[in-house]
């Protein structure tokens, strides 16, 4: 599979002219303002090479998918499709929410992709398919949403999207294994880009990433039964407890909960250090150290929620206190 992870990193890197040509006949730029970090004007178009790369390194490689994963490959065009309409139409939250839970809802139907138990307990029956749109949608905004640093979204989503490609061949799940790897590659062609600060992700590509993290999750857990629904959601534990953190705060405000502001994590710590590169490494480390916690105690429940429970405490503390994790050089 490496020669298939090294194909779609560089049909995603040779992706880039499209992107290119795209953001700037569009004017799907970026442009600085007061709650941004960057400086420049900057093309948000950098979901283009992550999706080229995908689907294009789907079909030069030939890979066979069963029907499922058919489907899922068929809808994330229709995401990144509607992400990239946002990026130049500015879509109001309301209409986002209800094209993002129409995608979800006929992906996770098509594909058999809708969440039975959560490893504590079996979900009812009739709670099953609403729950599961709600948790795509989640984990599709909770990407959009952490996408504020260089390097970020696109490293949280290696992180995430390799590791359930390493849970799946652990338990020979081959079509997953390869779906995930080949993700994988299409990230790593993008943030060697978005690292240089040439491009971003934009809603297309954030909007793409956090479906695929999400749909490849719920696959892994449906496909395999020893692995717990705690072990994906410990992989991507960060953008979740972030998201939800800011709703939290923003309606003890009585503030909008859908409109942006500086308060997220990664602005915390870009200000606590100083430096947009040693935030994105804080992050970045500690969900790395989670996941792999989540990867080694994939089969068990109980110890996953209570890992799941102490990292949350100490995101909450590490939000709230100036705590400084070591002697960051770079």
């Amino acid at each position: 599979m490496l020669f298939s992870f090294f194909t779609t990193t560089v049909i995603a890197m040779m992706s880039w002219p499209i992107a290119l040509f795209v953001g700037s006949k569009l004017n799907i730029i970026d442009y600085p303002s007061r709650r941004k970090v960057h400086s420049s004007p900057t093309l948000r178009t950098g979901g283009i090479l992550i999706f080229f790369g995908f689907i294009v390194g789907v079909l030069l490689l030939k890979v066979h998918f069963h029907l499922d994963f058919l489907s899922i490959i068929f809808f994330a065009t229709f995401i990144f499709a509607m992400g990239l309409i946002d990026d130049k139409y500015k879509l109001n939250a309301k209409t986002r929410l209800i094209l993002q839970g129409v995608i979800a809802c006929l992906c996770i139907l098509t594909a058999d992709a809708v969440l039975k138990h959560l490893g504590l307990f079996a979900l009812p029956v009739f709670i099953r398919i609403p729950f599961t749109i709600f948790a795509v949608v989640g984990v599709i905004n909770a990407f959009n949403i952490i996408d504020g640093l260089n390097g970020l979204a696109s490293g949280l989503g290696i992180i995430a999207a390799s590791s359930v490609g390493i849970l799946a061949y652990q338990y020979n799940d081959h079509e997953l294994y390869r779906l995930s790897i080949i993700f994988t590659g299409a990230l790593v062609g993008f943030i060697i880009f978005n690292l240089k600060g040439k491009i971003f992700m934009g809603d297309s590509g954030s909007y793409l990433v956090g479906f695929m993290i999400a749909v490849l999750s719920i696959m892994l857990v449906n496909r395999n039964s020893a692995v717990s629904p705690f072990a994906p959601f410990l992989i991507i534990l960060i953008p979740i407890f972030d998201t939800l953190f800011a709703i939290y705060r923003r309606r003890r405000l009585k503030r909008d909960p859908f409109k942006a502001d500086r308060r997220h994590l990664h602005h915390i710590l870009r200000r606590r250090y100083n430096s947009n590169a040693r935030a994105v490494l804080v992050i970045l480390s500690m969900q790395t150290v989670i996941t792999l916690m989540a990867v080694l105690l994939c089969k068990y429940t109980i110890p996953l929620v209570v890992i799941a429970v102490f990292a949350g405490l100490f995101l909450r503390r590490l939000w709230f206190k100036k705590i400084r994790l070591g002697v960051i050089s770079l």
